[in-house]
């Protein structure tokens, strides 16, 4: 059953549904932990504009996975020195 949530919340993310798969990927990770959707929910986050939201989950990925690409290039863009 998670699975299918994460890979409806993955439907919804490339169909730019960003509200939706929040939704699904945020009620998955409430039950397990999954770095590939938390990160995509992070990117969903940034797309509307949910800076603080995105950011947090970001270094919630980095937390798990330090060298996450993805994660590194999201805390830096989202990171507010950063964007002086």
């Amino acid at each position: 059953m998670l699975l299918c949530q994460f890979a409806r919340g993955d439907v919804y993310f490339y169909k730019d549904e960003y509200q939706k798969a929040i939704e699904d990927y945020t009620n998955g990770l409430n039950r397990v932990s999954n770095i590939e959707a938390l990160s995509r929910r992070a990117e969903a986050y940034e797309k509307l504009g949910q800076r603080d939201k995105a950011l947090a989950d970001f270094k919630a990925v980095l937390e798990e996975a330090p060298g996450d690409k993805g994660a590194v290039e999201g805390v830096a863009r989202l990171t507010p020195e950063r964007q002086q």
